[in-house]
């Protein structure tokens, strides 16, 4: 009896990635059924063949991962063949994703706008699907749990990946045929629209390089309080400016006003300075706290204290 609950225990906790990769199948068939729905088969050009290769690659890739859990797992879990297929799946996805997300090709997104809501948010919760599959897949082969990071290095990190996400954007958006900020020509060029565009690629390139030079910065424990303090402060008074420039003016100004990956970056950026800051306004006060205690040795019987004795 005794061997069997062993055995039981050990086989949950090597079937980590199980759930995963038929959510991962799961969430395929969904985005693949959305794109056909929505495409037509006549209009399909190499963008969206590109596409409908990943949505089908990924929900077979999956499929046959579950399969392997259920039928072979000792022979697949962590071996070779599942890290290749993890490996493969991962760069579909990543390869994948911006062409779906990218505004001229009207496939998730038109413009600033969700053009299919399906697309949109399962094509992302794929993705993210893949990438836990990867960390874990890195902690059960390096030893290595991304969950042992200090809070505070992951929230550079995440703040580094979403500032990019607003870039890169903000850089469709700015480009796209519909808008054409760059053309003299267009009809938005020197507008508010456009400025507050430029404002938002600004703003996600200089918070990009802030936040990887204070993670080296944090990594190397060359990073003082009150400096991280005072770069906290500032980017927390920039993304203010810049949630109130990107997301709020109505659609004729503002480019992320509408649901979409500029929308959702700008406003996880916001939240994330203003966690940052937190953390290091009370680390600093803390620090603060601590130089000011006096040093003074506990009370005696008769309840006086003195100072400390020197080392």
């Amino acid at each position: 009896m005794t061997d069997l609950q062993v055995e039981m225990n050990y086989d949950y906790a090597t079937a980590e990635r199980f759930p995963a990769w038929i959510s991962l199948a799961v969430f395929s068939a969904i985005c693949m059924a959305a794109f056909c729905s929505e495409v037509n088969s006549e209009y399909r050009g190499s963008d969206e063949k590109w596409v409908l290769a990943v949505y089908c690659i990924s929900m077979s890739v999956a499929t046959l991962a579950s399969v392997a859990y259920l039928m072979v797992r000792s022979i697949f879990s962590g071996t070779i063949i599942e890290i290749t297929m993890v490996t493969l799946v991962t760069a579909f996805w990543g390869i994948g994703l911006p062409v779906m997300m990218k505004p001229d090709n009207a496939i998730a997104v038109v413009g600033p706008d969700v053009n299919n809501a399906n697309l949109y948010f399962f094509s992302w919760i794929a993705f993210i699907v893949a990438i836990f599959l990867v960390l874990s897949l890195v902690r059960e082969k390096l030893a290595f749990d991304v969950r042992d990071t200090p809070g505070k290095q992951l929230k550079w990190f995440f703040l580094a990946a979403s500032s990019l996400v607003v870039m890169g954007s903000a850089v469709r958006i700015h480009k796209s045929a519909s808008v054409a900020c760059g053309d003299d020509g267009s009809a938005l060029s020197g507008s508010d629209y456009c400025k507050r565009t430029n404002f938002a690629i600004s703003l996600g390139v200089v918070t990009f390089f802030v936040a990887l030079t204070v993670l080296f910065m944090i990594m190397k424990s060359i990073m003082a309080t009150m400096i991280e303090l005072g770069l906290t402060t500032i980017l927390l008074i920039l993304w203010t400016f810049g949630v109130g420039f990107i997301t709020f003016g109505g659609r004729e100004r503002a480019p992320g006003t509408t649901i979409g990956n500029l929308y959702f970056s700008t406003w996880i950026s916001f939240m994330l300075c203003l966690f940052l800051f937190g953390n290091s306004l009370q680390e600093f006060t803390a620090g603060g706290a601590a130089q000011e205690t006096p040093s003074t040795s506990p009370p005696d019987e008769n309840g006086e204290t003195g100072a400390l004795p020197e080392e």
